[in-house]
């Protein structure tokens, strides 16, 4: 019993000191970009890197989407970094909407990325990030949007959907009425 004890005790301990070795090294790799070399080893090769700007200090990425050949990354500040996915490049940086209000989950397609930025449904094109048009959305939103075709849909609290056309936005093209809670996936 006092064996069985021993052994048990050495292993936890060496459990607990391996944790602790790849802890320190993830700390360490968390804050540089891990080299060439060290990729190499594991059988892969980076192909880029990049940063995207932003204030340290208030600033954080809120959300990476990679569509096609596109990474979108928006921060907590509503600012929208749009990168090449295959070279790294930046194609564009835009503000969308308030920088002190929520910005919810991207909605992206081909054509456009919507974005509901407090209680305001924007949507830009995703060639230049130059603005489409804007939106006061009916309601509080539930999530952030999705698009589909030629219509942008925000699920709305209270057990709807608001839903827009994309070529006229003047107008809500329909309102649905759920049983249940709305989200987007």
């Amino acid at each position: 019993m006092m064996k069985s004890r021993l052994r048990m005790t050495v292993l936890v301990g060496m459990v607990l000191g391996l944790w602790g070795v790849f802890a320190d090294r993830a700390a360490q790799a968390a804050g540089r970009v891990i080299s060439h070399p060290e990729v190499s080893r594991l059988g892969l090769k980076r192909a880029w890197y990049t940063q995207v700007g932003l204030d340290r200090a208030r600033e954080r990425v809120a959300q990476i989407v990679l569509h096609k050949e596109t990474l979108l990354v928006l921060t907590d500040r509503s600012v929208l970094h749009v990168l090449d996915a295959e070279t790294g490049q930046r194609r564009w940086t835009a503000q969308i909407g308030q920088s002190g209000a929520p910005s919810l989950e991207l909605g992206v397609s081909d054509k456009y990325v919507a974005v509901v930025n407090g209680s305001t449904l924007y949507v830009v094109d995703r060639a230049d990030g130059r603005p489409v048009w804007d939106v006061d959305l009916s309601g509080a939103p539930a999530a952030g949007p999705a698009i589909a075709g030629e219509h942008v849909y925000v699920p709305l609290m209270r057990s709807r959907i608001e839903a827009f056309d994309l070529q006229a936005p003047d107008h809500t093209s329909w309102m649905y009425g759920t049983a249940g809670p709305t989200n987007v996936q």
